[in-house]
Formats: C-alpha cells, sequence, structure tokens
C-alpha cells in the first residue's frame, strides 16, 4: 500500500462477541478512481460502502448500486445514516442489496424511513445500542398518507372537498405500494403493519428492543474504539448531513 493509503481499524460486536477488523483505503485499478474502504476479517476483504446524509436521491442509489455490482457474490456491509429518502432511490437500493444476498447494514446512530426501508432489504442489521430505524409510512407533501386518508373519512362526501379527495386517493395508492414492497422484505404481519399504518410521528424512534419485539432481523453492535473509527471516518461530527459529509458518500 502506497502513503496515500490509510488504514483505519474498526470492529463489529456479534451477540456477546467481538469481531476485531482493520478497514483499508484501497485504490481501485482504474489509478484516478476515489478509494473504497473494505473491512478485513482475517484474510477476507469486505467492502464497505456508506450511504451517509442527511437524505439521499437518484444519483445515490445509482452509486450504491454499481459499487454492489462491482461486488457481486462478495459479502458488502451498507453503512447507513439518513433521515431518509423518496421511494424511488429506496426502493431502487433495498432491491439491489435484496438481490445480492449478502449485505449486512450497519446502522450506528439511526436509519429513518427511506433508510429503514434500506435496512430490512439486508441479509442482517447491525445496530449500536441507542441507534434507531423508524416508520415507513409514506409521506405526502408534510402529511403522512394515513392522516389525508383520515381528512375525508371524518368528512361527509359534501364536507370533503376535491383537493382532499384526490390527496387522499393518492395516499392510499402509495400505502398500497409501500405495503406490498414492504412485504417483499419481511414476512411478520405485525411488523408490517406497525411501520406503516402511521400510528406514530413518521420520525418516531424506534430502538433494538422494539425493532426486536417486532421480529425485526436486527442485532447488537457493540462499539469499539475500531468501530468508532470507522464512524468518525464516515461521518465527520457523528451527525448526518454537511458539505464534508456528501462530497465523502459522493467520493466512494
Amino acid at each position: 500500500m502506497n502513503r496515500n493509503q490509510k488504514i483505519i481499524a474498526a470492529s463489529f460486536g456479534v451477540g456477546f462477541s467481538i469481531i476485531a477488523a482493520k478497514i483499508y483505503s484501497i485504490w481501485t485499478s482504474d489509478p484516478g478512481a476515489p478509494p473504497v474502504p473494505r473491512l478485513r476479517d482475517g484474510q477476507q476483504e469486505v467492502p464497505v460502502i456508506p450511504l451517509v446524509g442527511h437524505s439521499f436521491d437518484v444519483d445515490d442509489a445509482a452509486r450504491v448500486m454499481s459499487r454492489l455490482r462491482e461486488f457481486e457474490g462478495r459479502p458488502v456491509i451498507l453503512l447507513l445514516h439518513t433521515l431518509g429518502a423518496g421511494i424511488l432511490p429506496a426502493v431502487q437500493i433495498a432491491r439491489a442489496v435484496r438481490r445480492h444476498g449478502k449485505v449486512t447494514a450497519f446502522v450506528p446512530f439511526h436509519a429513518l424511513s427511506a433508510g429503514t426501508l434500506v435496512a430490512l432489504a439486508a441479509q442482517r442489521v447491525f445496530m449500536w445500542q441507542d441507534a434507531s430505524l423508524g416508520p415507513v409510512d409514506p409521506q405526502i407533501g408534510f402529511f403522512s398518507a394515513s392522516s389525508l386518508i383520515a381528512v375525508v373519512e371524518t368528512k361527509t362526501e359534501k364536507e370533503a372537498d376535491d383537493y382532499s379527495i384526490a390527496m387522499a386517493h393518492e395516499a392510499r395508492k402509495a400505502l398500497r405500494q409501500t405495503e406490498a414492497f414492504l412485504s417483499e422484505l419481511i414476512d411478520e404481519p405485525t411488523a408490517i403493519d406497525r411501520l406503516i399504518s402511521g400510528t406514530t410521528t413518521h420520525s418516531y424512534p424506534i430502538g433494538l428492543k422494539e425493532a426486536t419485539s417486532l421480529g425485526l432481523n436486527v442485532e447488537l453492535a457493540t462499539p469499539s474504539p475500531y468501530a468508532e473509527s470507522l464512524v468518525r471516518a464516515l461521518i465527520p461530527g457523528g451527525r448526518p448531513g454537511g458539505r464534508d459529509c456528501e462530497c465523502r458518500l459522493r467520493a466512494l
């Protein structure tokens, strides 16, 4: 490795055990390409694909999908730290993750809304003790789909205006589509209903304990100096958003 290549140590907890690992910044065969962080577990290198930022879009989805194709058939870690996105990039990434079949999602702090959809597509999800997933109920404008439906259901046919009726129609379609897609990822009816019903606010944090009680495939990852080094390297300031964070996402 040349002097431009950076070594970062990382580790993840599996149950009550710790797997020590190292993160390397390794250049691809193209000398002009940016570095790809990889996790070395024994003799095996596992690429780390970050999806980091306040939100993500179709361009970010294209980058993640390209990386997944690059590492077809090999284990991959998807580092998630996001408040969400629109349904299109979320579904694109989640289907690519599911098709890949060897992706581990790592959520050190939060992967809310569309970030939760992506995480649930992974083979397994590692979360730090205080990390959060969140509801995936569709949002239309400033309101949840369930709230828009409730508006017209609490009015008589004469009281409901055309705009409210049209929005409720869109909300019902969004709920059906999200439920159908979520059913591709998990087969727990209670969990599906909890995630899309809109019984809580969209930003409600679903912690490890609640996620486990819903039957979601989540596991505790024990923080260590190694794992914290990885998180600090890919999530500047330990929080989403910011120019540096977005630039790092686009560079990987």
